[in-house]
């Protein structure tokens, strides 16, 4: 089974409270047992957690998302996940490995790549404050009163 979501919990067995667990990170594969999958029911015995990881629709109902998947991911699967921080340094070095190669159609191949695995790179600013310039006001105004003595 492989975790889409980082920051989950997997209870070894037992109990939540006398099981010991991990907290996993996305792309993380975990050879899922009985114990675990029991430890993960939720407290009416309904199946919660790693329970639901080969039920998609559950999870999508459950949490809006899908956070497990059986079996193992395949080669293009992104280890990170996008707008967060991680997603931005991974896109960013593969970004400068591709600016590595010397041959000019090979780099751009690559640029290629990177663009299409993970995407627009992540803004690097911000806007602080949304409120309208004064001098533009200012500005509105006085050609409006230009106007109004013209007429």
């Amino acid at each position: 089974m492989t975790a889409l979501k980082a920051g989950e919990i997997v209870h070894s067995g037992g109990s939540i409270w006398s099981s010991s667990g991990i907290v996993v990170s996305r792309g993380q594969v975990i050879v899922l047992t009985r114990n675990m999958i029991d430890a993960s029911k939720g407290r009416n015995g309904k199946p919660s957690g790693l329970a639901l990881a080969g039920d998609t629709e559950a999870q999508l109902s459950k949490w809006g998302e899908i956070r497990w998947m059986l079996g193992r991911p395949d080669e293009d699967f992104l280890m990170t996940t996008p707008g967060t921080p991680e997603h931005a340094e991974a896109r960013e070095a593969a970004r400068r490995a591709a600016w590595m190669e010397p041959n000019p159609g090979r780099r751009a191949a690559a640029l290629n790549d990177v663009q299409a695995r993970y995407g627009t790179a992540t803004s690097t600013s911000h806007t602080l404050n949304s409120a309208p310039d004064p001098s533009v006001r200012l500005a509105a105004e006085q050609d409006a009163r230009l106007a109004k003595k013209g007429n």
